[in-house]
């Protein structure tokens, strides 16, 4: 608006005028996926003494064809075995995860929302203590590559004075950051996810002792 011109001080309006329409209908369609639930609590079926233990989180059925190759395009399947891993952290694993999320994600926020997750989000719960220490187990949680520092000698000239100057750089051995790297990329995921191509379903798991290493790493070692 511009109060030096007179056409802008006002604003033409134009109203829509709508009609009932009482046979007009919505058809929603059922959704095609569906969330098994499950007779046992999530946490019921952690077993602490065993680092492997993956209790289902959820179990989708109703995954069509075209679903499960579009979710599978990127992970390793020779086509020999019904239960196919998907790689969520790896290389292909943004990628991986986008597509989950998009097939996935409606039903099970969903499910979430209607309470029927067999683990209950906002509740604490506690886990007992595994034979390997929380946060220092270095299957879960491996050890960063000792850091070394070097000295750098420099000089610094300023009018007729030259002064030394040594700074600090920090450094890590080339083999052991190697080592840690694969180390880490190899070690057991907090959230599984796979596919059941003979049966249609997707599967997610979760670890919650590895989620309590990860978490307790960061407190322990800092």
């Amino acid at each position: 608006e511009n109060a030096l011109v007179e056409g802008t001080h006002s604003t033409g309006v134009r109203f829509l005028s709508w009609e009932l329409a009482p046979s007009l209908k919505l058809a929603v369609p059922e959704p095609a996926m569906r969330i098994k639930k499950s007779a046992q609590t999530f946490h019921d079926q952690v077993d602490t003494s065993k680092s492997t233990s993956s209790p289902i989180l959820c179990e989708m059925s109703g995954l069509s064809t075209e679903g499960m190759e579009s979710i599978l395009q990127n992970c390793i399947d020779d086509g020999n075995r019904n239960v196919v891993t998907i790689d969520l952290y790896r290389k292909m694993g943004t990628l991986n995860a986008k597509k989950l999320s998009i097939l996935a994600a409606p039903s099970l926020l969903k499910c979430a929302a209607e309470g029927q997750l067999p683990l209950d989000l906002l509740r604490w719960y506690k886990l007992e203590q595994p034979k390997k220490t929380f946060g220092l187990c270095e299957n879960n949680c491996p050890s960063r590559p000792v850091e070394k520092w070097t000295a750098v000698k420099s000089t610094a000239k300023k009018g007729k004075t030259t002064t030394e100057v040594v700074k600090y750089e920090r450094g890590f051995d080339a083999k052991e950051s190697s080592d840690f790297y694969q180390t880490l990329m190899n070690r057991p995921p907090a959230f599984e996810a796979s596919v059941d191509k003979a049966n249609g379903k997707l599967i997610i798991r979760m670890n919650p002792l590895v989620a309590g290493h990860q978490a307790a790493a960061h407190l322990v070692r800092g």
